[in-house]
């Protein structure tokens, strides 16, 4: 077997596979599942599902055909550890890595592998080697932290303030080519810093947005599930089928799904925190979101409140009136079924 820095790569692998992997290593500095900037699941998409699906088409024991056969024995495999079954997910066993990783996590993809290997143990053993290297980056990719830049500790899609799509006041310093860093926030812009320099003074719109913190993380992270999930489907994990809904038409609405969106991806991070902040700060929540979710599919406002239980028409019109009109997407788009 040959090393390298993080993953081993077994003798017998696919050379282009092994190539696809290298290729991963040589670019993952930066990159992890945490970074939203550089998500380690944007180089798994350019790097290695292109060289996947083309590995998959030359072995006739990774047909889909045959992959279809090893998910329904990966899911057999969940149900006897005790997880939940993935059934209602976009997915199945022709799915490229990066996606299955994303949704399912590094140790799901593990374990898939895992099964696929299995499977083709019993057609083909020469695939083992290949298999167990695509493992082997699976479980690297798991624990893979974002390496730090330089001197100023700024770590990589971290350049934004906590609270909103600004950027951090050392980020500033650094892209006015200022290294010193010296009294400036990492963590927040110059609005939402806790204290200006030379103040004991607790800035009020710090004190507001942490308050909100918890609400705006939660935005934050649904927005991001249905940016990846796309514009097909709700997929924004609330546990609310209708705040699913709401984040769905609204992802589409603004176009802030990643097939939607042609530009970098950094550019779609920020469209994405905006968004969050501002619905926290206009008090969008999760009741409204399900009223807009309710008329956008059609009913009217007494149906509406009979499904969310109200004892009368007019709580549904109270809460539409406090509805920013950004929100109101039963007046202004429809998105198709």
């Amino acid at each position: 077997m040959t090393k390298t820095t993080a993953i081993t790569i077994w003798s017998g692998c696919d050379s282009d596979v092994e190539e696809a992997i290298n290729a991963v290593i040589q670019a993952w500095g930066p990159y992890s599942a945490k970074s939203r900037r550089f998500s380690i699941f944007r180089l798994l998409r350019e790097q290695l599902d292109p060289v996947w699906f083309d590995f998959c088409q030359r072995t006739s024991a990774l047909s889909c055909e045959k992959l279809n056969q090893a998910w329904a024995r990966y899911q057999n495999g969940r149900a006897f550890r005790g997880q939940q079954s993935c059934q209602e997910l976009p997915l199945k066993g022709a799915s490229p890595p990066s996606l299955l990783a994303q949704y399912l996590g590094f140790n799901e993809l593990d374990w898939f592998l895992k099964t696929v290997a299995r499977n083709a143990a019993e057609r083909d053993i020469d695939l083992i080697p290949t298999l167990d290297s695509l493992r082997e980056l699976a479980i690297a990719c798991r624990t893979k932290q974002p390496k730090r830049l330089g001197k100023v500790r700024l770590l990589p899609g971290k350049e934004k303030c906590r609270y909103c799509d600004q950027l951090t006041e050392l980020a500033v310093a650094l892209a006015n080519d200022d290294d010193s860093g010296l009294g400036r926030s990492s963590l927040y812009c110059s609005a939402h810093k806790p204290k200006k320099v030379l103040s004991d003074a607790v800035g009020g719109k710090y004190q507001k947005a942490r308050r909100s913190q918890g609400a705006f993380d939660q935005e934050l992270e649904r927005l991001d599930f249905q940016s990846w999930a796309g514009i097909k489907s709700a997929y924004a994990k609330s546990g609310n089928p209708l705040v699913d809904e709401f984040i769905w038409r609204l992802s589409v609405h603004r176009r802030l799904t990643h097939e939607q969106h042609s530009e970098k991806l950094g550019t779609l991070e920020t469209k994405l925190r905006w968004e969050a902040r501002m619905m926290v700060d206009r008090r969008m929540t999760d009741r409204k979101k399900e009223i807009v979710a309710l008329l956008c599919s059609g009913i009217t406002q007494i149906e509406a409140a009979k499904q969310l239980g109200l004892k009368s028409r007019q709580a549904i019109s109270k809460a539409l009136q406090s509805i920013h009109a950004d929100y109101r997407l039963d007046l202004h788009c429809q998105v198709a079924n």
